[in-house]
């Protein structure tokens, strides 16, 4: 496709106002480092052709994320197995934001406050 092909009609022309607002912005430097990896791997990354190098940073900035996303879900079960094991009268309170949460917070709190009628007419028994 050449230049006189392009169809710039829905594309907004810059002008001095864009160029007030806009920011220059230069992305960090990759380092060089040297790395010894298996033959096959490399192989493997070449097989798409130019650009294995960005590949490998690709490949590890998404097993970093990974990493992080795994954490984050480990932290949220560990915080939820204490929540569980705390009374129910320690635990926070709900804000229910939708009807049939509302419905489902107000049977619990039903249930809570019938069980602890249950043990308090037995303790005086």
């Amino acid at each position: 496709m050449t230049d006189e092909e392009i169809d710039y009609s829905e594309i907004p022309e810059l002008d001095e106002e864009w160029f007030k607002k806009a920011t220059w912005w230069i992305p960090e430097p990759k380092v060089t480092i040297t790395i010894r990896i298996d033959k096959e791997i490399l192989d493997w990354l070449k097989t798409d052709g130019p650009g294995y190098q960005t590949r490998i940073n690709a490949i590890l900035g998404a097993y970093i994320d990974a990493q992080e996303k795994q954490e984050a879900r480990e932290r949220k079960a560990r915080k939820v197995k204490r929540l569980a094991a705390k009374p129910a009268k320690q635990l926070p309170k709900i804000k229910a934001k939708t009807p049939k949460a509302r419905k489902l917070v107000s049977r619990q709190r039903a249930s809570r406050k019938s069980t602890s009628r249950k043990s308090t007419s037995r303790k005086s028994a």
